[in-house]
């Protein structure tokens, strides 16, 4: 699967922390990966699996900030 995630041109939809994110290699080589329902979110790696776990922890810390808003506003 690595293979065809680099493939260029090749645009693949993943799930990661229950959101879907869409992976896109870049002209360089490297894989480029955004959330449709994250705008702010976008994660750039040389290799599929540092990517991956880049895209689960910036989920995760945009989950754990959207709590923390909710708490702060009570």
């Amino acid at each position: 699967m690595s293979q065809q995630l680099t493939e260029p041109g090749l645009e693949r939809c993943l799930w990661g922390k229950g959101f879907e994110v869409l992976a896109q290699p870049e002209p360089d080589g490297a894989l480029r990966i955004t959330c449709p329902e994250r705008p702010k979110l976008a994660v750039t790696s040389e290799t599929v699996s540092d990517a991956l776990a880049l895209t689960g922890e910036a989920i995760h810390k945009i989950l754990v900030g959207q709590v923390r808003r909710s708490d702060e506003a009570r």
